[in-house]
């Protein structure tokens, strides 16, 4: 299959080309970036995720919508799906970092009352093998994650003890079964963990630039910049090239997801069949390089030569050398790129990395050389905390902020901005969360 320079941006158009169909329906959620959810949801509807068949309670203070007829909150998108398109997910998806088999939720008060709300779930798949229960907490209580852990882990047992007689072996470091409890303020959510490690693990990664975004962010700002395979794509503060290579992944629609998928078949979830379509699709859909009617142009920028080094190494492991460009430069003065459709940036933010005095120069000048070299429909996504910094370049380079998205990134937020010259993009309707 060749280019296509169509007008889908490349997220939605990868995930569209492998949309498979079979087997029985399942209610699950994904787990993503907080602010990028509607990001992770077009994508996901793409991949052939519908409407879930209830609507899953929200916790009062979470932010949450509906997009591409999915229902979202702050960091998880709920959907309806059938064996096909799970199993498709788990290989395709490039904005999801976790898969959930829902199994229900519950509120609870006390920490004593998550046994009994656990045990009253539907526990006919679980298999009698090893299981794990990975607890998460949100909001204020008078308890831990281990607590809720140590409740639902009995009420796990109970359960099974109750419909078979026999009483479950646990294994916390390599369980067979892994089971999610996860409570936010009242609101406790269980389910099968679908995925065992984390989908932003890419298999590309051979060097871990110390300031890199993890590819599953990456992967969300391309989706939200909008890019088209028929644009000049830029980073210009590429590091470990990150954004370059998720990018030109996304337009060659190459998985990125691990083929192995040992949680499937202990839940009766896995199915021979199937699995050999997905791999047929898959390989079907993908864009080959030296057919395409017309190369990829992504760039990279980067001041430093062992960051160079790094991304190089990165390349070559994603099979994208001669593919993606990333050269040594000053992006601000980005000497060697004359025009740019479109920018994504995750710059220093003045913490682990470069100081307060440094960013504020850095971010002026690149934001500055970007605005001199935007096409008609030029845009850039820059993320970041430092938002006052970010507003005030953009309005000296004739830029406004058209959206902005408040990002987790693990134990801090950012604001991914959307700058465009005045009135020029359109389509970017939401502003902040």
């Amino acid at each position: 299959m060749s280019l296509d320079a169509g007008g889908e941006p490349v997220v939605v158009a990868a995930a569209r080309a492998v949309h498979l169909r079979g087997g029985p329906d399942a209610h699950v959620w994904a787990r993503c970036a907080g602010g990028l959810e509607r990001e992770a949801a077009t994508e996901l509807a793409a991949l052939g995720w519908r409407p879930p068949p209830t609507t899953t309670p929200r916790p009062p203070d979470q932010p949450g919508g509906t997009t591409a007829g999915l229902e979202w909150e702050r960091g998880a998108v709920y959907g309806t799906v059938d064996l096909a398109t799970l199993r498709m997910t788990l290989r395709a998806a490039r904005t999801v970092t976790r898969v959930v088999l829902l199994l229900g939720t519950a509120e609870v008060d006390e920490v004593t009352e998550i046994r009994e709300a656990v045990r009253s779930l539907d526990w006919d798949r679980l298999p009698y093998a090893t299981f794990g229960v990975r607890p998460e907490r949100h909001g204020e209580h008078g308890f831990r994650s281990p607590d809720i852990g140590r409740e639902a882990g009995a009420g796990i047992i109970d359960a099974f003890r109750e419909r078979t007689g026999q009483r479950l072996p646990v294994d916390l470091d390599d369980p067979t079964v892994e089971i999610r409890a996860e409570l936010h303020d009242r609101r406790l959510r269980v389910g099968y963990d679908l995925a065992g490690r984390s989908l932003h693990r890419r298999t590309w990664i051979r060097a871990h630039h110390h300031a890199s975004l993890k590819p599953t962010v990456a992967a969300g700002l391309v989706a939200l910049a909008r890019w088209r395979v028929d644009e000049r794509l830029l980073d210009p503060l590429a590091g470990g090239g990150t954004i370059p290579i998720e990018a030109a992944l996304a337009a060659l629609r190459r998985p990125v997801g691990p083929r192995v998928l040992p949680r499937l078949a202990p839940l009766d979830l896995d199915d021979t069949r199937i699995a050999v379509e997905v791999e047929e699709r898959l390989e079907a859909a993908r864009v080959s390089v030296d057919t395409g009617a017309r190369p990829l142009d992504i760039r990279g920028v980067e001041k430093y030569g062992r960051h160079v080094a790094d991304a190089q190494r990165n390349l070559a492991a994603a099979d994208l050398a001669g593919v993606v460009r990333i050269a040594g430069g000053d992006a601000t003065t980005l000497d060697d790129i004359e025009a740019v459709d479109c920018a994504i940036a995750n710059p220093p933010y003045g913490m682990r990395v470069a100081s307060p005095k440094v960013i504020d120069p850095l971010y002026r000048g690149t934001i500055a050389r970007l605005a001199e070299r935007f096409t008609d429909a030029g845009r850039a996504v820059w993320l970041t905390p430092v938002h006052h910094l970010v507003r005030a370049a953009g309005r000296e380079a004739g830029l406004e902020a058209v959206a902005a998205r408040r990002v987790g990134l693990g134990t801090m937020d950012a604001v991914a901005f959307v700058l465009a010259p005045p009135g020029r993009v359109s389509t970017f309707v939401e502003v902040a969360d």
